[in-house]
């Protein structure tokens, strides 16, 4: 259905204009306050999947009879209808949710002429849907994306605790593999809970740490030498037979470090002195 469905176009201005509605995304009605459809385009004809012989009678109550069927809020669609009607002077502007899944923005407008003659009424309809999916979808990452980094930082908070054992004396429980972000976290919760516990000493146990390299050892160093800098101490507790080898292989050097065989040895040093 092409112009011949929109009305009238006797003259060069008329066709223009039409030409100019036809391209258009938006599926475009003007409605005579008699209820006659006086224009319409072909992109509204397919928006709403209305028959030829529908669009061909210009039966504003016959178009209406047929979209209804389509409507997820079939009554309050003809509710505002009528209401519109009834205000020739109101513009309006909401949104059409189809059985299908579609979302439609609908506004409308009076349409006036000479002295605040009324000549009917326009609607304009655009299908929005892709584009609320699309910010649904964004949404959802969203809160993806946070629920996701709320579980890394519990992960990370539960991976490397830091437990205060009295006023000036916390204690950090190291388990798993080390890699090089742990280690950056693991300085970044071991400097926050000494700065706000005022600690004076910091246990540090590697019972669980089942691997020590370069890059783990390293990582310990930088972690004491940090801590130092803000006044407090270190004991490194729970360096198994194993592990001493490797630190000893790797060249490691702990000189001004403390040193206890366990956490139980660590804890109790810390207690007597502190």
């Amino acid at each position: 259905m092409t112009n011949g469905a929109v009305g009238n176009t006797d003259t060069p201005f008329q066709t223009l204009y039409a030409n100019l509605i036809e391209a258009i995304l938006d599926g475009v009605l003007v409605v005579t306050p008699q209820g006659e459809m006086h224009f319409f385009n072909q992109r509204f004809v397919e928006m709403w999947n209305i028959p030829a012989e529908v669009a061909t009678s210009r039966s504003d109550q016959a178009a209406l009879g047929y979209v209804i069927n389509q409507l997820a809020d079939p009554e309050g669609f003809l509710a505002k209808v009528e209401y519109l009607h009834s205000q020739p002077t109101e513009y309006s502007r909401d949104e059409v949710l189809l059985k299908d899944g579609r979302t439609l923005d609908r506004y409308s407008a009076p349409i006036s002429y000479g002295e605040g003659q009324g000549y009917g009424r326009v609607w304009f309809f655009r299908d929005v849907t892709e584009r609320y999916r699309a910010e649904e979808a964004l949404r959802s990452n969203m809160v993806r994306e946070e629920v996701l980094e709320a579980q890394r930082a519990t992960l990370r908070e539960l991976s490397s605790p830091l437990i205060p054992i009295s006023d000036k004396v916390v204690i950090m429980p190291l388990i798993g593999t080390i890699d090089s972000q742990r280690a950056q976290q693991i300085m970044e919760t071991l400097l926050e809970g000494v700065a706000r516990h005022q600690s004076g000493l910091v246990i540090l146990d590697i019972t669980g740490v089942a691997v020590v390299d370069t890059q783990v050892a390293q990582g310990l160093i930088q972690a004491t030498q940090a801590v130092k800098l803000l006044g407090a101490q270190v004991i490194l507790t729970g360096i198994q037979p194993q592990i001493a080898q490797t630190l000893v292989h790797l060249g490691v050097d702990l000189r001004g470090i403390q040193t206890r065989s366990s956490l139980q040895a660590g804890i109790a040093d810390a207690l007597i002195h502190h």
